[in-house]
């Protein structure tokens, strides 16, 4: 995703989220889903673990305290800007009318065809670059507080079921109607006039208060069961592929269902939708923190570098290779990493169940989603890192001299 120039280009980045916070006073430049978005960001700041929340902080401004919810509504407010106008396709995606289904591959593009420009390449791209910036090979052409505004942001667009609408009425833009007594669309009343009237008849229009009753039904309530799965996930291009799923299968079924241009919606509309536009902030919520916990998570082998090696990892490794030359990993264990001597009859199936067994076993036994893992789970599983590490590279080794050296057993001898 390419960033255009012009003069907003020499302005700090600091300086135009100061303009924001200025224009957000004007009435006229509020964004809409301003509440849905602050949500969602209140639910996920809550959920970060202290390293997570760590770094959120360091990269958000002075002026905002540490609240990453002050600034969820900046990519609105900015899109349309000369520098920022390419994010403006990255807000929403466009899905073939009536089809209720989403294909990345045919649907995530702008309007011009160019790939991957939709909520969906979004949310990959710039998880992408808060993941170059924990590793340390962060481009310097990312702005990494961007990137961690912008992420925010598209975890609640891509939640928004009318943002992954159909093609023709722009997500329901230009369906027009009445909401209760006033001019409205069918995109607004998703993004926007549920979540205010709920505030109005049963929250004394305290966003506060409605937030307690969302993470209520989260913690142990309506949804508590389900929290588990909305947190599942393994490879972001899946995940953001199955929650645009979902946005398209709500905006079909429950947003677009029964609804003619021109017509009024008031008390059944709003009261059987209510629940699922606050189940959508909910998950979004979950959804970035658990993203954010991920791409600042305290890794086993983060932490032993810094116990035990002083931060040197060529330490670490010599520690790993005394284990299988002469202290803990016996002859005998170093054959069966290998599992074969013919490079035919690569033994991957039982490397792929070694795996699974010890993931069962010590990576997911006792573990439960919030909870904390210290030095008890960080002791008794640190040597099965530095094992598994130990054997990929001996298998890799075996696997390369066969290739390239032509030695059956696989394994060079010390001479």
């Amino acid at each position: 995703m390419h960033r255009l120039g012009g003069f907003w280009g020499s302005l700090s980045f600091g300086f135009i989220l100061f303009l924001n916070a200025v224009f957000i006073t004007i009435p006229g430049a509020l964004s809409w889903s301003k509440e849905g978005h602050t949500m969602t960001c209140q639910i996920a700041q809550a959920l970060l673990e202290p390293q997570a929340s760590e770094a959120v902080s360091q990269l958000l401004p002075e002026y905002v305290e540490g609240d990453l919810s002050a600034l969820c509504v900046w990519p609105d407010q900015i899109r349309h800007w000369y520098k920022y106008r390419w994010t403006s396709p990255l807000h929403f995606i466009d899905t073939p009318d009536d089809s209720c289904s989403f294909t990345y591959s045919r649907d995530c593009h702008d309007q011009h065809g160019v790939k991957d420009m939709c909520v969906a390449g979004a949310v990959k791209n710039f998880t992408s670059q808060l993941l170059h910036y924990r590793e340390g090979t962060a481009d310097r052409r990312y702005n990494m507080t961007e990137a961690l505004l912008f992420l925010s942001h598209f975890m609640g667009d891509i939640h928004q079921p009318m943002h992954v609408g159909f093609t023709t009425d722009e997500g329901g833009n230009s369906i027009d109607l009445r909401w209760f007594r006033h001019k409205s669309n069918l995109h607004h009343v998703w993004d926007r006039e549920i979540i205010l009237t709920a505030l109005a008849d049963y929250y004394d229009k305290d966003v506060s208060l409605l937030l307690k009753d969302i993470e209520r039904n989260y913690t142990d309530g309506t949804w508590s069961d389900d929290v588990s799965s909305w947190q599942q996930c393994n490879d972001i291009s899946e995940c953001v592929n199955s929650w645009a799923k979902e946005s398209i299968q709500i905006a079909c079924k429950w947003g677009y269902n029964g609804v003619k241009s021109g017509e009024t919606l008031a008390d059944d509309y709003f009261n059987s939708r209510m629940p699922y536009v606050m189940k959508r902030i909910a998950q979004g919520g979950i959804r970035l923190a658990m993203i954010l916990n991920q791409v600042w998570d305290r890794e086993i082998i983060l932490t032993a570098l810094a116990d035990y090696y002083d931060k040197d990892v060529s330490l670490l490794l010599k520690d790993i290779e005394r284990n299988y030359t002469d202290v803990r990993f016996n002859i005998s264990l170093i054959l069966t990493f290998y599992t074969t001597n013919s490079f035919l009859r690569l033994n991957t199936t039982l490397w792929a169940k070694e795996s699974i067994q010890i993931a069962c076993k010590w990576g997911y036994n006792g573990v439960k989603s919030g909870e904390t893992l210290a030095d008890d789970y960080f002791n008794s599983r640190m040597p099965y890192v530095m094992k598994r590490i130990a054997q990929g590279g001996i298998r890799l080794a075996m696997i390369l001299n066969q290739v390239f050296g032509g030695s059956e057993e696989g394994f060079a001898t010390a001479t």
